[in-house]
C-alpha cells in the first residue's frame, strides 16, 4: 500500500514538473503575444492543454509554444476545468456549460443539449461512456453527450465524480431518516456503469471528495469554514485494490492535503 501512494504520488509530481512554468493562478503567452491567466492544466502524451480566462491553448513542445484551440466554444468565457482520457478532452467553462473535444481540440460540441434542464457539476469518462453527475442524479451518454439516459439506481445528488482504468466512483446522497443529517455513499462500478455497489470503511459528508492520483483514488475528509472546505492528511483515506473498501493512511496531523 505504502509503495502504491509513493508511486501514484511520484507521477503526479512528474506531471507538475513538466507544467511548472503555466502553474495555476500563472500567467503565460500565446503565439499572439498575448498574456493569458492560467487556472488549470491537463497533460495528454505530449501535449499539454492550458486553461485559460481567453480559452483553450495547446502545446505540443513543452510549453514553448501555445496555439488556441476554441473552434466551437463560446467567446468570452473562461476555462475552469479540463479532464482529458485519449484523445477526447473535456472542458467546463465559466458559465458552467460543459464542451467535448474527440481530435484534441480541434473542434468543440456542447455536453448540455441533453440536459438542458440539469446543471452539471461534474463529468468523467469510462470505457467509451460519459457520466454526468448533477444536484438530481447520475446520468450517462454513449454518443458523446449528444443523448443522456439516467441511472435509475443513482437517483440522488452526486456531489463527487472519479474514474481510473478499473471503477469509476461517486459519492451520492442517501435518504435520512427523522432528524437525522443526510448521509452520502460512495457507490463504484467496473461494469460500464451498469450496476453499482458501495464501498464500506468509511462514513461521507457532503463537503467530502474523491479524487485521483496515477491509478490511485483518495478519499478527503473535510469540514466547512468561513474559507470553504478545508481537508486535512490526517484524514485522507485510500481505496484498497479490490475497490471495495476504504483504508486511512498514517500521514502527518498538521499535512495538508488540499492538493491531492
Amino acid at each position: 500500500m505504502k509503495m502504491g501512494f509513493q508511486k501514484s504520488f511520484l507521477i503526479t509530481m512528474l506531471a507538475v514538473m513538466a507544467i511548472f512554468h503555466i502553474a495555476n493562478g500563472q500567467s503565460t503567452t500565446g503565439n499572439d503575444n498575448k498574456e493569458f491567466h492560467v487556472s488549470c492544466t491537463a497533460i495528454s502524451g505530449n501535449n499539454l492543454f492550458a486553461g485559460t480566462d481567453n480559452g483553450v491553448y495547446l502545446s505540443t513542445d513543452g510549453g514553448e509554444k501555445w496555439i488556441p484551440i476554441n473552434n466551437g466554444l463560446p467567446k468570452k468565457n473562461g476555462i475552469y476545468k479540463l479532464v482529458v482520457s485519449g484523445t477526447s478532452i473535456i472542458t467546463q467553462l465559466s458559465d458552467y456549460s460543459w464542451f467535448i473535444s474527440s481530435n484534441n481540440g480541434t473542434n468543440w460540441v456542447s455536453l448540455n443539449i441533453g440536459l438542458a434542464d440539469t446543471r452539471i457539476t461534474n463529468i468523467a469518462l469510462f470505457r467509451n461512456r460519459l457520466f454526468a453527475a448533477t444536484k438530481v442524479g447520475l446520468f450517462v451518454s454513449t454518443d458523446n453527450g449528444l443523448n443522456w439516459t439516467a441511472i435509475p439506481e443513482m437517483a440522488k445528488e452526486v456531489t463527487s465524480l472519479v474514474t481510473n482504468d478499473n471503477y469509476i466512483h461517486c459519492i451520492l446522497e442517501v435518504d435520512h431518516k427523522g432528524l437525522k443529517a443526510n448521509e452520502y455513499h460512495n457507490c463504484f462500478s467496473s461494469s460500464d456503469g451498469v450496476k453499482w455497489q458501495i464501498a464500506k470503511g468509511i462514513e461521507f459528508s457532503y463537503y467530502d471528495k474523491i479524487e485521483v492520483a496515477g491509478n490511485m483514488i483518495y478519499a478527503k475528509k473535510c469540514s466547512y469554514g468561513y474559507d470553504g472546505p478545508t481537508c486535512r492528511a490526517y484524514r485522507m483515506w485510500i481505496l484498497s485494490k479490490n475497490g471495495k473498501r476504504w483504508e486511512k493512511i498514517s500521514l502527518s496531523p498538521r499535512a495538508n492535503a488540499s492538493n491531492f
